[in-house]
């Protein structure tokens, strides 16, 4: 090969490989990644719902978003609210924990001897737990007394007799605005005998093992635990 050729050929050579140097490298072909989907979860403001943590497996409601899960929480609480608003509830007892079982008493008005009364309310006002209250809506016990001082034939007064009703003191709603109080019947009963003090200590003793010890049971239950 003649000298000018031989300096040809290698300049064309040194020329090819800067340019394979100099391209850019192609980068591996790889598959596009998809991005994981995020499911929601079970939370503890779906039980107020009805929606347990079993409920919530069991109608696959783990298949969704989270935020088709807040969508559908909230169609169940907007619907569960418009459904309230045409619905009589009731509600007894205080709206708020007491130390106490507040009892609230009705009396029979002025044909009721004032001495009955005043020995039963004595006799409860000694019992530790519980307190006369004059508001009916909070009261743990409602408690209607009526009684008549009994006579023979001669017009001569030989006892008294009591008759005492308890019921539960509740309110009812209907909606939002309409409320009225109403009283749900637990117990009616008759007390004869021939002085104040003992109708009163009788009285007495079977609101405190009947009634009062009712509320105390079921303050027990709804007690929050330490």
């Amino acid at each position: 090969m003649k000298r000018g050729g031989l300096a040809v050929f290698l300049l064309v050579l040194i020329i090819v490989e800067v340019q394979s140097r100099q391209s850019p490298q192609r980068p591996a072909s790889s598959r596009p990644t998809t991005p994981q989907s995020v499911h929601a979860e079970w939370a503890e403001y779906l039980a107020t719902l009805g929606i347990t943590r079993s409920n919530f497996d069991e109608y696959g409601l783990k298949k969704l978003t989270p935020d088709e899960l807040t969508s559908l929480a909230t169609g169940i609480y907007l619907w569960n609210a418009k459904a309230m608003q045409n619905q009589v509830t009731y509600h007894c007892g205080p709206t708020a924990p007491q130390e106490k079982i507040s009892v609230y008493f009705a009396e029979g008005g002025e044909h009721t001897p004032p001495e009955v009364v005043s020995a039963v309310k004595q006799r409860v006002r000694a019992i530790r737990d519980v307190e006369i209250t004059f508001n009916e809506r909070t009261a743990d016990v409602y408690v209607s007394l009526l009684a008549i001082a009994n006579e023979n034939q001669a017009g001569r007064q030989i006892g008294y007799t009591a008759s005492v009703t308890t019921a539960s003191a509740c309110e009812g709603s209907w909606g939002t605005d309409t409320k009225w109080s109403v009283q749900f019947l637990n117990n009616h009963v008759l007390y004869i005998d021939p002085t104040a003090s003992g109708v009163a200590e009788a009285v007495v003793a079977a609101l405190d093992a009947h009634d009062f010890e009712g509320a105390r049971k079921s303050r027990a239950l709804f007690k929050p635990k330490p």
